[in-house]
């Protein structure tokens, strides 16, 4: 092999890590996206959550690399790119649109500090949660303090040449510095998160049973307890509850009626229990049409497992299990057995589809095949259905 000068000097003075739990980590980053805000006036913020949590994977790869300064910028940009998130989502629709062409077009920006500053001033949401969580931000900006003195290398200690140097091996310790970036990273998951927040409450309020009974099947989903009490913490959620913005969220959905488990597990889950009939049915009234439909088809005709609908897009499924192995579903396949002039019993591997329509296509599949008059009832419930 080639002897390469290259190669030598990078090897010399850079050092790899591993981090342990680097899957955790990406399964606690996606908690994050998965808080897609349904706001219409701010769907743009969902793009800058995913680049935030991108910036935080990238961050592990680079430092497990040895990367050390650029996994710390990267963090960096994370807290910086949310903030953004929070500038374009507070301010008046004009303003917001303004500012969004200075930036995209690589104008003059405020930077981190001066972003917070702006919001304060100029916020209608911001406000309050500055005043509320006063203390949150002011240890995000000490924590972006000592950040930047790790990036911009103030201390011999932060050179590759001489941190990873061989004569300083028992100088600088390998595992301190792993756990001091850890708990860097695991600070920077915790911002990004709350920072999320000043958009809407969802993540938060849905982690309340009483409110997550009341409401539909929403885009975003709640972080987890234990995602709070790893990267949040009882003090910030408090004082986050008490701003103006989540009482008002509160306040609006505790009105609506209370799901019972069972309807609760159609709505949110996709799940329809065959034994608690009775039960879904005191509460059909909570239930989305598609919804409904799907759960009325399940509950009613005994050998239908599941129903698709939006050609596939959305199941619901039972306590009946399909013989069907395979999990994965193609439009495809949907959009054939509508054009089939046979709508019934069409094979779908071990299993069958079967094809009413009531406003749209209700999917069925089921275990065994529909006989003559099965078949016959089936129209004429369609035909109910459909008044």
């Amino acid at each position: 092999m080639k002897y390469s000068i290259f190669e030598n000097r990078i090897n010399n003075f850079l050092k790899t890590y591993k981090i342990e739990n680097r899957e955790q980590y990406a399964l606690d980053i996606y908690t994050i996206e998965d808080t897609y805000t349904g706001r219409t006036d701010v769907q743009f913020a969902n793009a800058f959550i995913y680049e935030s949590t991108q910036l935080i994977l990238n961050s592990i790869c680079l430092f497990e690399q040895g990367f050390f300064d650029s996994a710390y910028y990267s963090l960096r940009q994370a807290i910086e790119v949310s903030t953004t998130m929070m500038l374009f989502s507070d301010l008046p629709t004009d303003e917001r649109e303004q500012k969004r062409k200075d930036w995209s077009s690589l104008k003059k920006f405020p930077m981190q500090n001066q972003m917070i500053q702006y919001l304060e001033k100029n916020g209608s949401i911001f406000y309050d949660i500055k005043e509320k969580l006063s203390f949150f931000f002011e240890e995000t900006k000490e924590l972006m303090a000592k950040m930047n003195k790790i990036i911009h290398k103030q201390s011999f200690r932060y050179f590759y040449t001489i941190r990873n140097n061989a004569i300083n091996a028992d100088k600088y310790s390998k595992e301190d510095f792993l756990n001091d970036y850890i708990y860097y990273l695991e600070k920077t998951i915790g911002i990004v998160a709350v920072m999320r927040l000043v958009v809407d409450p969802i993540p938060i309020i849905l982690n309340d049973y009483e409110i997550y009974s009341r409401t539909g099947d929403m885009l975003s989903r709640m972080y987890p307890q234990e995602f709070i009490d790893k990267y949040i913490g009882k003090k910030v959620i408090d004082k986050y509850k008490d701003c103006k913005l989540y009482k008002e969220h509160y306040n609006m959905f505790i009105q609506n009626e209370q799901m019972n488990e069972f309807a609760l597990n159609i709505v949110k889950d996709k799940y329809v229990d065959k034994t608690k009939k009775e039960e879904i049915e005191k509460q059909y009234h909570l239930l989305e049409e598609h919804e409904l439909y799907s759960a009325f088809l399940i509950l009613n005709v005994d050998k239908v497992c599941k129903v698709h609908v939006w050609d596939g897009i959305q199941t619901y499924f039972s306590n009946k299990k399909s013989n069907r192995q395979k999990f994965k579903y193609s439009s495809r396949d949907f959009a054939n057995f509508s054009k089939n002039k046979n709508k019934f019993n069409q094979v779908y591997d071990e299993a069958y589809i079967s094809v009413i329509n009531i406003k749209q296509n209700y999917f069925l599949e089921h275990n065994e095949k529909f006989n003559k008059k099965e078949i016959m009832e089936l129209k004429e419930l369609e035909k109910s259905l459909k008044k």
